[in-house]
């Protein structure tokens, strides 16, 4: 949503986000790779398939008794039966490779240092340990933890219930690894964490097959280089993120990679976040972030937008920056509110932190990576290449009572790329359900979003392809610098804008109150694509291509906003499409579009019905909104033919094709503004019922004849 403006200052933060796709430093040879794993990333590319791949042992769950070291838990005492680990002071000692087998109750903790080759495997065979000082189980050193929940058994850990982590501990989670770490086996795991994390790796963490509770203080579940989750049941309730990547200092790592299982987060800051990549391959995955998105304080003020007022509208409009969570400036208040990184003050995370401060240290992190903008100046490109940020080139007329630098929760968020290929998805958040600074790809699955902010934002790249993509509550539906509809099912409800392009590197101005492309663009080539918002329906900052699919905007009800909105041009070429809004800033498609379109004018929300002259019905549509304009184009229109429109029963008047742009019960103005003149103008529309406008079911030539473009 825009407001009128003769000058508009643009000023330009750039942030480099990150667009690592590659995971090249495994520590382990490959064995075996799971027959769900090898199927699910056939469709992946070769880098995220790397990362799926399990050792033979990491999925095994069964173990030999007789060859194992028993561990006996009671109380603050335990039965050591076999070689390599010891008790002192409270301390269970594990020195070397093999498979413990532990159960009972233990009110201390198991230290694995394992200065030797080979994988320590722990049996959690009904164990209950509770850390008398820090953490339950900590991994010092060993080439690889394997850590299984014994069938039919249930296992819990809990950090100590007292004081907290010191600033300078080795470890900071419950379940805590230095190195590689692997979670698996079908009996139950409960970790508590009631001082900062429940489960972190600082290496590789894969849970396969498990089944797992976390209640945590802080963040839920943290695998630094890759957390990578295989058929596996995991609830977790936390504080911070719910489950994280963090890994910033090495550009191969900071990957989550779902794939199958059931997984449930409720998290008081954002559900899933990492540093490259977040991928969701297949499963069921549920996130609450933040309280969801009714503890937004974000709210539309559309009706300011009301023709004539202050809120009229110009083209693209007014820009102000966006008090937006994606590392833009806030030209309001000259804050810079955070990226969409780390909670913590944990080094190996993004570089900006939140205001909500984690009390973790990363003491093996190095510096946090530098960020810059492109040394010739250029704008984003469409290469995958996570952009710079920059201040938004869109109105936000929101009211955000928080204050500017409280980074709100996110559902997923990335510094890299996202991917979702198939799956089911639910995201109930604060903020953006998905954010990303670099691309977003979807290829499948089923998306049901409820966001406080955006339903899913990019800085670069937002392709959807394939799938089911539900937006059901958001302020603003789908934003990016590159917005690709291929294919699929996408319904979107906004307050305000439901499709919206922006280029935050632009620096172009305005030029007589009027905005220019800012090099963005929407290209729509297939899907069905629905769009409720009470904004702009399709907001184009700078210019926008339809090639096919059918699109349907139920646009806004006030005439401070439209149907259509571009800066540039918007061309079609195919497909259909249905544009219904309000009649003070309608917009048609561009004059060297090649599918001819009518612009009709109509007087409420009854149903406009499309005839050709042979009485044939070849379009019609339907809203529950108020609105005087609708914009159809459609391969149905044949150039010589003659269509007659009816507005329930009533006649609105009949038109015959001749140019691109033809006009029934309303006109394009004479005051120089036409419609679809592709320079970036308003048409501006008399309303029907007016002293110059045709009167409702009348013709005459002005309405019915071809409109010609400027």
């Amino acid at each position: 949503m825009k407001f009128k403006s003769y000058a508009v200052l643009a000023v330009c933060l750039a942030v480099a986000g990150y667009a690592a796709y590659q995971y090249g430093n495994s520590a382990t040879s490959t064995s075996s790779v799971s027959a769900e794993s090898s199927s699910a990333s056939s469709s992946l590319s070769s880098d995220y398939s790397s990362l799926m791949v399990l050792d033979a042992e990491d999925s095994v769950e069964t173990f030999d008794e007789s060859s194992a070291t028993k561990i006996t838990l009671n109380g603050s005492d335990a039965e050591i039966s076999g070689s390599g680990a010891s008790l002192s002071n409270g301390t269970i000692e594990i020195t070397r490779a093999g498979t413990y087998i532990l159960s009972g109750t233990f009110n201390g903790s198991i230290s694995v240092n394992c200065t030797g080759s080979g994988t320590v495997r722990l049996v959690l065979n009904g164990a209950s340990i509770t850390a008398s000082d820090g953490a339950a189980i900590v991994m010092e050193q060993a080439d690889k933890t394997i850590i299984t929940s014994a069938a039919n058994t249930e296992n819990s850990l809990t950090d100590s219930a007292a004081g907290t982590f010191a600033e300078d501990a080795d470890a900071t989670a419950t379940l805590f690894s230095h190195d590689d770490l692997v979670l698996n086996g079908s009996g139950s795991l409960s970790v508590t964490a009631n001082n900062n994390d429940g489960i972190t790796s600082k290496d590789t963490l894969k849970i396969v097959n498990a089944n797992i509770t976390v209640n945590a203080a802080d963040d839920g579940i943290v695998g630094k280089d890759l957390l990578y989750t295989n058929s596996s049941t995991l609830n977790i309730t936390s504080t911070g993120d719910g489950m994280k990547a963090s890994n910033t200092t090495d550009t191969d790592s900071g990957i989550a990679i779902i794939n199958g299982g059931d997984i449930k987060i409720a998290a008081g800051d954002d559900g899933i976040q990492t540093v490259s990549a977040a991928v969701l391959v297949d499963g069921t995955v549920d996130i609450t972030a933040g309280g969801g998105s009714e503890a937004s304080t974000k709210s539309s003020q559309s009706d300011m937008g009301s023709f004539g007022g202050d809120g009229m509208k110009q083209g693209g409009g007014f820009n102000k920056t966006m008090p937006s969570q994606d590392g833009t400036t806030d030209s309001t208040t000259g804050s810079t509110p955070e990226s969409s990184a780390d909670s913590s003050t944990d080094s190996t995370t993004s570089a900006t932190t939140k205001s909500s401060t984690d009390s973790s240290t990363d003491t093996e992190s190095g510096a946090s990576p530098q960020m810059s903008a492109p040394a010739d100046g250029s704008g984003m490109s469409q290469d995958g290449t996570a952009p710079q940020m920059d201040q938004s080139t869109d109105e936000d007329e929101s009211t955000d009572t928080a204050a500017d630098t409280t980074e709100k929760s996110k559902g997923i968020t990335s510094d890299g790329a996202i991917e979702i290929l198939g799956g089911t998805l639910s995201i109930n958040s604060e903020d953006d359900a998905i954010n990303t600074a670099g691309s977003i790809t979807i290829t499948g699955g089923d998306l049901e979003l409820n966001a406080g902010d955006d339903g899913m934002h990019a800085d670069n790249t937002l392709q959807i392809s394939d799938g089911t993509v539900n937006v059901l509550t958001s302020y603003e539906g789908l934003e990016a610098t590159y917005l690709n509809l291929e294919g699929g099912i996408v319904n979107v409800t906004a307050s305000d804008d439901g499709l919206n392009t922006s280029n935050k590197l632009s620096t172009t101005t305005s030029s007589n109150g009027m905005d220019s492309d800012d090099g963005s663009m929407l290209t729509i080539s297939g899907g069905t694509i629905t769009v409720d918002a009470d904004g702009d329906g399709m907001d184009m900052n700078g210019s926008g291509t339809m090639s096919g699919g059918t699109v349907t905007v139920n646009g806004p009800q006030n005439s401070g906003n439209g149907a259509l909105d571009y800066n540039g041009s918007f061309t079609v070429t195919g497909g259909t499409l249905y544009a219904g809004g309000a009649s003070g800033m309608v917009q048609t498609p561009s004059s060297d579009s090649t599918v001819y379109c009518l612009s009709i004018g109509t007087s409420n929300n009854g149903t406009v019905t499309i005839k050709d002259a042979s009485g044939n019905t070849i379009a019609t549509y339907t809203t529950s909104k108020t609105y005087q304009n609708l914009v159809y184009a459609s391969d149905q229109l044949k150039q010589g033919e003659t269509y007659t429109v009816y507005e329930d029963d009533t006649e609105l008047g009949s038109v015959t094709i001749s140019d691109i742009i033809s006009y029934v019960n309303t006109f394009s103005s004479a005051s120089g503004m036409m419609q679809g003149g592709g320079g970036g103008g308003r048409g501006q529309m008399t309303q029907p019922g007016s002293s110059t406008a045709p009167g409702s079911g009348s013709t005459d030539s002005s309405s019915t004849a071809s409109g010609t473009q400027s």
